[in-house]
């Protein structure tokens, strides 16, 4: 049995809480990840403007994107070592799977018929490949606005803990517990408590969202 004492906090009553006080993350600090067999046209340009870009021939370890926030996934000529015949796009939900918290944006500069939605869908933004320098910095800057959100990263995870059943109660706790890590009023999450009563599948979800919290704050 759990138990909470006194009235625990919800995002829904922190909806101004960021990860950067002022709101303004600084380009550099949100390591992107550029997943391509072929050379990105506009990395060397987008570096120029202070983004973070790290190129990728391909993943053949999931846990290897861990931490980057935000990663740019080709649909061709990637994901290989899956074996899918729909590459780039398997890949992603791979990605999803394990990392519900990452803003994902698919990119391409073909056609796919809809068998691709089923995977496409799991991505934040589905854009073609040469669409410009100034529309991918545009694009790049919302996606590190978003993920400066505690909002957006926690309802990517409540949703992937919903999914593995856990009580309602757990999680108001959790989200009250995530509330004070955010705030710098607690140095860990989960608690020790807590986390005790969870099923192992959701530790490596929780450490996960930790490494974030902490790259995003600089901490």
């Amino acid at each position: 049995m759990y138990l909470i004492l006194g009235k625990p906090r919800s995002l829904a009553q922190h909806n101004t809480l960021q990860f950067v006080r002022d709101q303004s993350i600084p380009r550099d600090r949100v390591p992107i990840l550029i997943i391509d067999d072929q050379p990105f046209p506009y990395k060397s340009l987008l570096q120029n403007l202070h983004f973070n870009m790290t190129q990728l021939e391909d993943v053949t370890d999931i846990r290897s994107v861990e931490a980057y926030p935000i990663i740019l996934c080709d649909i061709r000529g990637v994901g290989k070592a899956f074996e899918s015949k729909f590459e780039g796009a398997y890949l992603l939900a791979q990605l999803r799977r394990i990392y519900p918290q990452k803003f994902i944006v698919a990119y391409t500069a073909q056609t796919y018929d809809a068998s691709y939605n089923q995977y496409l869908q799991l991505a934040d933004q589905v854009v073609k490949k040469d669409i410009g320098q100034e529309e991918w910095s545009d694009k790049l800057d919302k996606a590190i606005s978003t993920v400066n959100n505690p909002t957006y990263l926690w309802k990517r995870i409540r949703n992937s803990l919903l999914e593995m059943d856990i009580p309602l109660v757990e999680l108001v706790e959790l989200e009250d517990q995530f509330i004070g890590f955010v705030q710098q009023k607690t140095k860990s999450f989960p608690s020790k408590g807590l986390s005790s009563q969870l099923p192992d599948n959701a530790k490596p979800l929780l450490e996960s969202v930790v490494k974030t919290v902490h790259l995003l704050t600089g901490k």
